[in-house]
């Protein structure tokens, strides 16, 4: 990206990291690091990718959408089930009980004016607990501030090889260290840039 009156030029996430407020984006990767080395997430890492997959379709988010489906084969699991639950949640090859945590998801990416106790206590007769509903919120949460990222600053889907590549990237036990190396040296141009101004 530029300071020019020009289109946003940006090839992918990573690459939109390191170019966009890079401070901003190393404070969540160092959160998210904090947060999977506490085991403070109550839900599987499969199924937080199925959700996160699962919204960006929801939101038409070519880019996100595509990347995390990889995620799914990655980790054992079935992309057409995410597809199906899109056309049809009713009819789509889930159990029960994760049907009924996507229409919670649904509802509230979705239709947020009409969500409330009634799709909690829904979710919560299913078998979800508070604390595996609120993680679902975040990861929703999430991917709506990512899609809108992504859509907004015209980053492009990526070919299938290089979204498999960067999905295995991101479930090895370093996976943010080359991201973080990278936002780093960012940032220390940054500084020094705006040093050498004054």
């Amino acid at each position: 990206m530029t300071d020019s009156n020009t289109l946003p030029d940006v090839s992918s996430m990573p690459d939109f990291f390191s170019q966009s407020r890079p401070e901003f984006w190393l404070a969540n990767i160092q959160n998210q690091k904090m947060v999977e080395q506490l085991g403070l997430d109550p839900l599987p890492p499969l199924l937080c990718q199925q959700i996160a997959t699962y919204v960006s379709h929801l939101n038409e988010c070519v880019y996100c959408s595509s990347s995390h489906a990889c995620d799914i084969e990655i980790l054992g699991g079935d992309v057409d089930a995410i597809d199906q639950a899109v056309r049809n949640l009713d009819t789509a090859q889930l159990d029960d009980k994760t049907r009924e945590l996507f229409r919670f998801v649904r509802t509230l990416v979705s239709s947020s004016g009409l969500f409330g106790k009634a799709d909690w206590r829904q979710a919560l007769d299913a078998g979800w607990r508070n604390d595996e509903l609120e993680s679902a919120i975040y990861v929703a949460a999430w991917f709506q501030f990512m899609n809108t990222i992504a859509t907004g600053n015209l980053i492009p889907a990526t070919d299938r090889e290089t979204a498999r590549e960067v999905a295995r990237s991101r479930q090895q036990p370093e996976r943010y260290a080359a991201l973080v190396n990278s936002l780093e040296e960012q940032i220390g141009k940054t500084v020094r840039l705006t040093i050498e101004d004054r």
